[in-house]
């Protein structure tokens, strides 16, 4: 029987960390098709997000744990949201990614994840975006010009550089002006800021939005273009329930995370009838349908600790995947 060598060091990464990596959605992009084609090959394990209420109102806490055997990578991602944390001086949302040892489970890392969560969003919407637009959209819409709406925009652009115009639609005029000012020195597109939802939504090929939980959709289906793809990183509820008898398609990357969140609904389509994009890129899934598509990132945690464990290789100055704790992969049979 061999000796096991182990070295056990629990590495904290911090915010300023993770920046210092230069971790760019060049990165995230990459990294979410690799992860998408790595669960179509050898799949993950990847269980429905645990949601903890905390008793404030809209505040809640999320466990998100994932594991990539062809990887062997694992780790869970803790993530929280209180709204109204802005009168402290700190974020309403926040996150950590604990990154543990494929072969013994102990932890190695601990990793912030503001910038991993914005970029895995980004990145995600823009991935699903590429792989079920019917042609390279020109005219994009951006519901929402908060933080992620910036990430996004910057996903889309490099994922779809035909991009002509991006017209910009939120609650406020100064909130999509400042949005679009900011935003045209990094872009080459025409950003339109518009107060009007409907005319930011007819004839655009690719809906994003990212907008807070509201009790009413803000979004019709009659609006969308037969070949137009609508990407709702906030959820289904910004657009309207006549959405599913408009759209003829619907992909998402975690069918399993809809059987929770919609199944119960008779008046929309079954969790089992959504696409999954892993099938999509492995070649099993080319369904033809007429009407506009649905692509639903739920916000998979394999690819945040696919991206944790980027990070970490950074810092520590090695290659993805990170070498294991045990030392001369010795076991005993």
């Amino acid at each position: 029987m061999g000796q096991i060598a182990m070295v056990h060091t629990l590495t904290v990464v911090s915010h300023e960390d993770v920046d210092a990596t230069g971790l760019s959605i060049s990165d995230a992009l990459r990294a979410v098709e690799d992860t998408y084609r790595m669960e179509a090959a050898s799949g993950s394990i990847v269980p429905v997000k645990i949601e903890m209420h905390t008793g404030r109102d809209g505040a809640f806490k999320l466990a998100m744990p994932a594991s990539i055997p062809g990887w062997r990578q694992s780790g869970m991602k803790w993530a929280a949201f209180f709204p109204g944390n802005s009168r402290w001086g700190v974020p309403d949302s926040h996150s950590v990614i604990v990154l543990d040892d494929w072969d013994t489970g102990l932890p190695v890392a601990v990793v912030e994840g503001s910038l991993i969560t914005n970029l895995r969003t980004a990145a995600c919407a823009a991935v699903l975006a590429k792989f079920t637009v019917t042609r390279a959209p020109t005219t994009v819409t951006l519901v929402g010009a908060g933080m992620l709406a910036r990430w996004t925009l910057r996903a889309l652009v490099e994922t779809f550089p035909a991009i002509e115009t991006v017209r910009v639609v939120s609650r406020t005029a100064a909130t999509r002006d400042r949005f679009c000012a900011e935003m045209r020195e990094e872009v080459a597109c025409e950003l339109v800021p518009l107060g009007d939802a409907e005319q930011a939504v007819r004839g655009s090929q690719l809906i994003v939005s990212s907008t807070v939980p509201h009790p009413e959709p803000s979004l019709r289906s009659a609006w969308l273009d037969d070949d137009a793809v609508a990407v709702p990183i906030d959820g289904l509820y910004v657009w309207d329930d006549d959405l599913f008898a408009t759209a003829g398609r619907f992909v998402t990357d975690h069918r399993e995370f809809l059987a929770g969140q919609y199944d119960h609904r008779p008046d929309r389509i079954a969790w089992q009838d959504w696409e999954e994009i892993a099938s999509i890129l492995d070649g099993g899934s080319a369904r033809q349908a007429t009407g506009p598509t649905v692509a639903l990132p739920t916000g998979k945690a394999s690819i945040d600790v696919r991206l944790g464990w980027e990070v970490l290789a950074r810092v520590a100055g090695r290659t993805v995947p990170a070498e294991p704790l045990i030392e001369g992969r010795a076991h005993a049979h």
